[in-house]
């Protein structure tokens, strides 16, 4: 059940324990008499505290850890004609500079299609722009960037990207030159710069 629910911490498994029982059990991923599984464990399931789910589900946690997946991977062509954004940059003195990222809504896999948001947040007032977009393509994120110049009320002079293809590519890169937008990535293998 833990796996099922995405890795969730025992507070929200024991908030959310009769909604996942009833969907597990109505999709016959859990049935009554297979694998242990009856009312008694039901009941005792809906009974537990989010402490003691935690500390039973703490060996299992270790062995079997639920990381985040990525992805984008990084760019090798034009990471270094890229210039790295440092802090004091003077670009933020004023509102017009945006960090932008990309968030997949996939669940613990990528496999399949599902939705993509494109965000762009202002690092000066912190004016945050999404754009939900079909797939990290190049040709749906700059129409996503492209909807950020005429949707956000006040202008773009810099963007700042990970080192990621999503934002480092030849069609990207030269769109923002041709807008006039100055352009910046983070630190290399630096997640939090």
């Amino acid at each position: 059940m833990w796996s099922a629910s995405g890795g969730q911490c025992g507070k929200y498994l024991a908030a959310s324990m009769v909604l996942q029982l009833d969907g597990l059990e109505r999709h016959g991923v859990l049935e009554f008499g297979r694998d242990r599984y009856g009312p008694e464990v039901r009941e005792e399931l809906l009974a537990m505290s989010a402490a003691s789910i935690d500390r039973y589900l703490k060996t299992a946690k270790a062995k079997d850890q639920i990381s985040g997946v990525s992805t984008t991977k990084p760019s090798p062509l034009l990471r270094n004609s890229i210039k790295v954004r440092r802090a004091g940059d003077e670009v933020e003195a004023e509102p017009g500079f945006f960090e932008g990222d990309t968030v997949a809504h996939c669940g613990p896999t990528l496999k399949g299609e599902f939705a993509h948001t494109l965000n762009l947040t202002d690092v000066h007032i912190g004016w945050v722009f999404t754009r939900t977009v079909r797939s990290n393509a190049r040709t749906h994120i700059l129409a996503g960037l492209k909807a950020s110049v005429t949707e956000i009320p006040h202008g773009i002079t810099g963007l700042d990207f990970d080192n990621g293809t999503v934002f480092l590519n030849k069609p990207v890169i030269s769109w923002a030159g041709d807008n006039g937008i100055y352009f910046t990535r983070f630190r290399p293998y630096k997640k939090n710069h």
